[in-house]
């Protein structure tokens, strides 16, 4: 299907920076695999939690968010989280409309814009 060919060639794209930039900051070609083999891990995780998250109306994905994009730290206020739930939401359908030979690392992709948040006292 085409979101699987999309999903696909994004994935490729992805790891092939991944492997290309652990290669220019110095890791030896002998830990490249066992450290793309680690990060692949913790994206299949993610990916479990996002999906997830995407096919739930409620809050799933601003939790799964709170929990992997800001980990160890407090993550941001609630209207935060909920807007950027709302901003990956808006990715996704972006993506879903990106024909798949876009996404061989050659131009940007059409990431939406992000949205401004008031400051909070």
């Amino acid at each position: 299907t085409a979101m699987s060919a999309r999903a696909q060639a994004l994935f490729d794209a992805m790891f092939a920076d991944m492997d290309r930039s652990l290669r220019e900051i110095g890791v030896g070609d002998l830990s490249v695999g066992k450290r793309v083999k680690d990060m692949a891990r913790g994206l299949y995780g993610r990916i479990a939690a996002y999906e997830a998250g995407l096919d739930d109306a409620g809050d799933a994905l601003a939790e799964a968010l709170a929990r992997n994009v800001y980990g160890t730290v407090p993550p941001p206020p609630r209207p935060a989280l909920d807007a950027l739930a709302r901003y990956v939401r808006q990715a996704c359908a972006a993506f879903d409309a990106v024909p798949v030979a876009a996404f061989d690392g050659a131009g940007p992709l059409p990431w939406p814009t992000l949205p401004h948040l008031a400051e909070t006292p």
